[in-house]
């Protein structure tokens, strides 16, 4: 899927076999999709339901993805390289970003209640402040 909107769209009963995902997911939902396959280039993922997607892959970028507001509970973001993601207000619960390297990335009110952290590379991370749930993080401190 290339290109064009998928907006609102219900794709999670969708099963991505390789091939291509660049397109407008905002308010998409996304629940318990496998997303580590199919070359994934979306940026805008507003106010998605992603709650247990596994977007984890070897060497994939997603620079400037937008998480603002998506419900993001138990997502694997493992091993990616997001830059100047955002991800202001998401729920992140229980979510997983082991060896993820993160440049600029935006935790603004952000829930990182049981977030994994482990081995990730943090550079430029603003929102640690203001996110609920650190307490509980691993691999912060």
């Amino acid at each position: 899927i290339t290109g064009g909107n998928l907006d609102g769209a219900d794709l999670s009963s969708i099963r991505f076999e390789g091939g291509s995902l660049s397109a407008s997911l905002n308010g998409a939902t996304l629940t318990g999709l496998d997303l580590s396959e199919p070359k994934l280039t979306s940026k805008g993922f507003i106010e998605a339901e992603l709650t247990g997607a596994n977007l984890s892959a070897e060497d994939r970028e997603l620079s400037g993805a937008d998480f603002s507001r998506c419900a993001c509970a138990g997502v694997r973001f493992d091993h990616l390289t997001l830059r100047a993601a955002n991800f202001t207000d998401a729920n992140l619960r229980g979510a997983s970003f082991v060896g993820t390297r993160l440049f600029g990335a935006d935790f603004s009110e952000a829930d990182l209640t049981d977030v994994d952290f482990t081995d990730a590379i943090r550079n430029s991370v603003v929102g640690f402040d203001t996110a609920e749930g650190l307490e509980t993080a691993k691999g912060l401190f």
